[in-house]
């Protein structure tokens, strides 16, 4: 159970100073303490921002592959159609040279 906080003017006695350090010693040496204290760590530190960063940058490579693949497949389109010929403009083919 926790012991309540000395006020300032308690912590100035050296006895009720080391009585409260003695108890916060004992109760941070339990190992449920340094479980929930190293849970929370690692929540507020960079562990907790890994999966989430892996999954935006999986998302990201995905957008990035996908619009490579569209700017491709447009230029592939684009060249095609310049080097056939434009029969949709009303263009005249010569058919005098047909067998």
């Amino acid at each position: 159970m926790a012991a309540p906080i000395p006020t300032p003017e308690e912590m100035r006695d050296p006895a009720t100073r080391q009585a409260f350090i003695d108890h916060e010693r004992r109760r941070q040496a339990q190992p449920g303490f340094r479980r929930a204290q190293a849970y929370i760590e690692w929540l507020d530190g960079p562990g907790a921002c890994v999966p989430k960063a892996h999954d935006r940058f999986v998302l990201s490579s995905e957008i990035g592959a996908a619009g490579a693949a569209l700017l491709v497949g447009a230029a592939l389109l684009g060249r095609r159609r310049r080097s056939s010929p434009d029969v949709a403009s009303g263009s005249e083919v010569d058919n005098s040279q047909v067998v």
